[in-house]
């Protein structure tokens, strides 16, 4: 077992398909980089300025998914300001983030994909896309959806990285 600090988020451990794996959600490098030769097989981690830990799981065969908001943007993003014309409706519970306009996902496609590009060259297996559903917000329709992340998945399997959705 792994001694989890006291700034430790509550996470998801679980089974799927006989691969163990660890659903993490913090910036604590040290927990991570323990996770990073534990006996998970699949791990995620929001941290994406630390790619020696990325690197370290990586080199122990691990599977390790960065994470990407595709529906949000966020104040405190290095990308907020090329977003932040497409917000469209404020995000419950999260003062700083919107929800983006998914009827205009074709002008801000470019921005998710730099997201994508920069998850690679960090050595990232795949990555993980958060608020994957706008539409459940009323900001636009399940047909735009539905093309905006088949754009995001094909985007990143043309980058051998792997995807996952919520």
């Amino acid at each position: 077992d792994i001694e989890l600090p006291s700034t430790y988020i509550p996470s998801t451990s679980s089974t799927l398909y006989g691969k163990s794996w660890h659903f993490y959600f913090a910036y604590d490098n040290d927990t991570f980089s323990n996770l990073a030769t534990s006996n998970y097989n699949i791990l995620v981690y929001d941290n994406p300025w630390q790619d020696w830990v990325v690197k370290k799981a990586t080199d122990n065969g691990k599977i390790v998914f960065g994470y990407i908001s595709c529906g949000s943007s966020e104040k405190g993003r290095s990308d907020y300001n090329e977003l932040k014309e497409f917000n469209e409706k404020s995000y419950s519970g999260y003062p700083n983030e919107k929800w983006l306009d998914l009827d205009r996902w074709k002008e801000y496609i470019h921005v998710m994909y730099m997201r994508i590009d920069n998850i690679k060259a960090l050595g990232y297996t795949g990555f993980y896309c958060d608020n994957s559903e706008p539409y459940l917000e009323e900001v636009g329709t399940i047909k735009a959806n539905i093309e905006y992340i088949t754009s995001i998945a094909n985007y990143a399997h043309s980058k051998g990285l792997l995807f996952g959705i919520n």
